[in-house]
């Protein structure tokens, strides 16, 4: 936004007279009024009075230049702009309010005031900015319309920040919409769609396009045959039901899910399964994948995918929950190990890996949490030289000996070995069901029934014992699973060597049908502890 320089020539052409005697030029100098009313928050349609002032700097001293007793007036038109600026400093980001143009006169040492009503944007991100007001301005010039010895004094902004706030949105997204012409078919669309419930997108990235940081995208049971990009929104993108498996094997993502890289944890993705990859940064705009995305990634199945080169989740340094990773493979001609979760330095807590290939690579330099999880006829854990691992509370086939690398490995409390006894392993053209059986009752999402097995899974109530137990279902021994399904409705329950309680007692934490110091103990560990009941989004 710095001013373009205006030839002597065009100003003299068009009848203005400029300092003819001292040959000096007009300093236009811009400064805030500091008694103006500033609200604390605005949203985005709301009206904001603004006032400046601009002065002829005639007399005062300018850094870049000797004080001079003398300039010449400077005549209009030019325009003054307002702006709200993240930085507090003029630059491409700024999001202009409005333009009030000054058409006459202004001698040395003069100064006008300028007010201005301006509307906040509907399209305004919300966030904190500071209001910058800029005499003297060009769109899209270097200079402005009057030539001035001094150009960095065009500028200033209120010292009071103005927090623009939102009501959050919800758009819906259905690929047979009540009003679609066409179902299934994104080409042809209701020619009404908002993304409102009546009139739904028909595509996953119009409704991301549509939407705003705090903003929920709600997608229907379908097939959405598209790549779904973020666009480092902070947004909540989740299936109808991302805790009913069902719904999460019938809403389907037939693409790659790519983040910037610049997601904060308030971005959430849930409750889809996926036919692509997911990757944390965007090669396009990042090709070194600096910027990891922090986003929230839960309730999701991947499974039977067949990658290049490339890992099925990676770069991934958010909380990954609840998820589902199955037969996985690549086509590569790299040597091995091309890890199916490579590069995720977060949190990854209550998922299920089941037969995927050369498992979950730690890079050097960062560190992995893995806890309440079940790897099952997967490769390896690998970390590299200067990485580390903290793995706990988690199921592993092979137990210490399926971790290799030469970093850091911090095996903790509660690891297990052996067979977790899914419902169906699956494998090859058969789908598996990794609900844990349990003589108690295993949740059967084809009968949508409560089941009961002739043996129970080592992983049922096996999870850390301080993580929620969340949605689990009585009997839930006071403990999570282990796995995917730990920490919801869809929990296998508790098994305690004889007749299943039907019964429900107040005091009875773990639902063995006694109250006794068991009880108490679950009480006095969670005493005090503000826990959200619900795992997940």
């Amino acid at each position: 936004m710095r001013l373009r320089p205006v030839s002597l020539l065009v100003l003299a052409l068009s009848g203005l007279p400029f300092a003819e005697a001292s040959g000096k030029l007009p300093d236009i100098y811009a400064w805030v009024s500091y008694k103006s009313s500033i609200p604390g928050e605005l949203r985005p349609g709301q009206t904001l009075s603004l006032k400046w002032w601009v002065s002829n700097n005639s007399t005062m001293c300018i850094p870049e230049v000797p004080c001079y007793e003398e300039f010449g007036p400077a005549y209009g038109p030019w325009d003054n702009a307002a702006f709200l600026s993240k930085d507090a400093v003029p630059d491409e980001g700024d999001i202009l309010l409005g333009i009030a143009t000054y058409g006459h006169r202004l001698g040395p040492g003069d100064s006008q005031g300028i007010e201005m009503q301006v509307v906040i944007p509907a399209d305004c991100p919300a966030g904190e900015y500071r209001v910058v007001v800029y005499a003297d301005y060009v769109a899209g010039q270097a200079s402005g319309s009057v030539t001035e010895t001094n150009e960095g004094n065009n500028w200033d902004a209120w010292k009071q920040k103005l927090a623009i706030i939102r009501d959050p949105k919800t758009f819906y997204v259905d690929d047979d919409g009540p009003s679609d012409p066409r179902p299934g078919d994104p080409h042809t669309s209701d020619p009404a769609e908002d993304g409102s419930t009546e009139h739904p997108f028909d595509m996953i990235g119009e409704a991301i396009e549509a939407s705003m940081d705090g903003d929920t995208v709600v997608v229907n049971r379908g097939s959405y045959k598209e790549r779904v990009y973020p666009a480092g929104k902070n947004i909540v993108l989740r299936g109808t039901e991302p805790h009913n498996s069902t719904v999460v094997r019938g809403t389907i993502i037939e693409g790659d899910v790519v983040f910037a890289g610049t997601e904060e944890a308030g971005c959430v993705l849930a409750g889809f399964t996926i036919d692509g990859t997911i990757a944390g940064f965007d090669q396009r705009i990042d090709p070194e994948g600096q910027n990891h995305t922090h986003a929230t990634i839960s309730h999701c199945v991947l499974e039977g995918i067949t990658t290049g080169c490339g890992g099925v989740i990676r770069n991934c340094d958010g909380v990954i929950s609840n998820c589902i990773v199955a037969d996985t493979s690549y086509m590569c001609l790299r040597p091995p190990p091309v890890p199916a979760i490579s590069g995720c330095h977060g949190l990854i807590t209550n998922c299920t890996f089941v037969r995927m290939r050369d498992g979950i690579e730690v890079f050097a330099g960062r560190t992995c949490t893995i806890e309440n999880c079940i790897s099952y006829e997967s490769q390896p854990i690998v970390v590299m030289a200067g990485a580390t691992a903290n793995v706990s509370y988690c199921a592993v086939q092979r137990g210490l000996g399926h971790v290799f690398g030469s970093g850091t490995v911090n095996w903790g409390p509660g690891n297990i070995e052996g067979d977790p006894c899914f419902a169906e392993p699956g494998g090859g053209a058969v789908r598996g069901d990794y609900h844990l059986k349990s003589q108690a009752g295993r949740w059967n999402p084809q009968s949508k029934s409560w089941v009961r097995d002739d043996v129970t899974s080592p992983c049922i109530d096996a999870a850390n014992p301080g993580s929620a137990v969340g949605a689990e279902a009585f009997a839930n021994g006071g403990i999570v699973n282990m796995g995917a399904y730990g920490g919801t409705a869809e929990a296998s329950k508790s098994y305690f060597g004889g007749p299943v309680c039907e019964t429900i007692v107040a005091g009875d934490v773990n639902g063995d049908c006694r109250i006794d110091f068991a009880d108490f103990a679950f009480i006095v560990y969670n005493w005090l502890k503000d826990i959200d009941g619900q795992a997940g989004p």
